[in-house]
C-alpha cells in the first residue's frame, strides 16, 4: 500500500473520487454515493455490478466527481487495480474493456502523482499505467477508436480526459513518424502528455474555462506559465526521465515560433514535444466543436498551416480519420 491519496476529504469523512475512474461490468469494492444539494445520497452499493448505461447516466447529470466513505479508500484502490491486473491478462477481455481499465488505473495513478509529485514510489508505480497504454495505443486493434469514440459533451472537458485523448493520439502519431521506436521514448510520450497540464489542475484552472470567452485573459498568469510551472513540479527528482520535463515544458511551443513560453522554432525542439504539441492543439479543436470530425479537421488545419510541417499534419489527420470517419451528410 502506497502513502499517496487518490482523493481528497470532505469534512464529513467522505473521499472524493471521478467518476472516470469507476470499472464497469464489474463488482464495486465500495459504497458509493453522490454529491445532492450539499448532501451525500447512496448510489451503488458494495458488489453492486455497474453497466457502462448507468455510468453514462450519471455522466448525463453532469456528475464528475462521487463520494466514498473516506476508510474506504484502500478498498477503493486495490478495486481498481484488480480490474487493470484482471482484464488485461484476460485474452477475452475487449478493447473496450482493456482500454476503460487501464483509463481507470491511470486516472488514478495521475492523482497519486499530482496529490504527492515528490513521492518515488507513486511516480515508478504509475510508470507501469502509463506504460500499459502506450503500448495499448501501439498495438490493440481499436484500441485507438475505443478513446476516441467516447463522447466529447461540453460538460466533459476535463483535464483527465483530454489527456487521455492527448497520449492515445501522441503515440498514434509519433509512431506513424517513426519516433518511438523504443519503449522507454514511448512511455515518456505517455507519461507527458497525462502530466502537461498539470500545474494548470493544481491551480484549479478548469478546461471548461479555457474554451470560455475571456476565461485565459483572466487566468493569463496561469496560462502563459503552466508549461514551466508544470515540470518545475518535477524538477530536481531523479527517478522522473529528464526527457518528461522537457515535454512537458515545450508543450505550448510551435515548431515556427508562435507557441510559449519561450518561442522556440523547430530546430531546439524535441520531436516529441512537437507531436505533443500538434495534438494538444488538434485537441482543443476538436473540444471546440463537439466531437465533430469535419468541422474540427477543416478549422485546425486552416489555422495551423504554416505553424507545422505539412507532413505532420497530414498523417495526424489520417489516424483521426481512420479513428473516427467523417459523420454522414445529412440528406436534404
Amino acid at each position: 500500500m502506497t502513502k499517496s491519496r487518490s482523493t481528497f476529504i470532505t469534512p464529513d469523512g467522505y473521499a472524493v473520487i471521478r467518476a472516470s475512474m469507476l470499472v464497469p461490468d464489474r463488482a464495486l469494492g465500495v459504497e458509493v454515493s453522490v454529491l445532492i444539494n450539499g448532501r451525500a445520497v447512496k448510489w451503488a452499493l458494495e458488489g453492486d455490478i455497474l453497466d457502462r448505461s448507468r455510468l453514462d447516466r450519471i455522466m448525463s447529470f453532469k456528475i464528475r466527481k462521487v463520494l466514498i466513505r473516506a476508510d474506504d479508500e484502500p478498498a477503493f484502490r486495490r478495486y481498481v487495480e484488480r480490474a487493470f491486473d484482471d482484464t488485461l491478462s484476460n485474452e477475452s477481455s475487449s478493447a473496450q474493456q482493456k482500454i476503460q481499465a487501464t483509463s481507470s488505473a491511470t486516472d488514478l495513478a495521475v492523482q497519486d502523482i499530482l496529490n504527492t509529485p515528490e513521492d518515488k514510489d507513486t511516480y515508478n508505480r504509475s510508470q507501469a499505467y502509463f506504460e500499459r497504454l502506450g503500448a495499448l495505443v501501439a498495438s490493440l486493434p481499436g484500441g485507438l477508436e475505443e478513446i476516441l469514440a467516447r463522447p466529447y459533451a461540453a460538460e466533459s472537458h476535463d483535464h483527465l480526459s483530454h489527456s487521455l485523448r492527448v497520449a492515445a493520439l501522441s503515440v498514434a502519431l509519433a509512431s506513424r513518424l517513426g519516433l518511438v521506436s523504443k519503449e522507454k521514448d514511448r512511455t515518456a510520450l505517455v507519461t507527458a502528455s497525462y502530466l502537461h497540464d498539470a500545474a494548470l489542475e493544481t491551480a484549479g484552472v478548469a478546461r471548461a474555462q479555457l474554451h470560455s470567452q475571456g476565461a485565459v485573459r483572466d487566468r493569463v498568469a496561469e496560462w502563459k506559465t503552466h508549461p514551466m510551472e508544470g515540470a518545475r513540479l518535477f524538477q530536481g527528482k531523479d527517478f522522473v526521465n529528464s526527457r518528461v520535463l522537457d515535454l512537458i515544458a515545450q508543450h505550448e511551443e510551435i515548431p515556427n515560433g508562435d507557441g510559449f513560453p519561450q518561442g522556440l522554432t523547430k530546430a531546439k525542439m524535441d520531436p516529441l514535444a512537437i507531436v505533443l504539441s500538434l495534438v494538444n492543439r488538434f485537441e482543443d479543436y476538436f473540444e471546440r466543436h463537439e466531437g465533430k470530425t469535419a468541422p474540427a479537421l477543416d478549422d485546425f488545419i486552416k489555422s495551423e498551416l504554416g505553424r507545422y510541417d505539412l507532413d505532420y499534419l497530414t498523417h495526424l489527420k489520417a489516424i483521426v480519420l481512420q479513428a473516427r470517419p467523417l459523420e454522414p451528410r445529412t440528406k436534404v
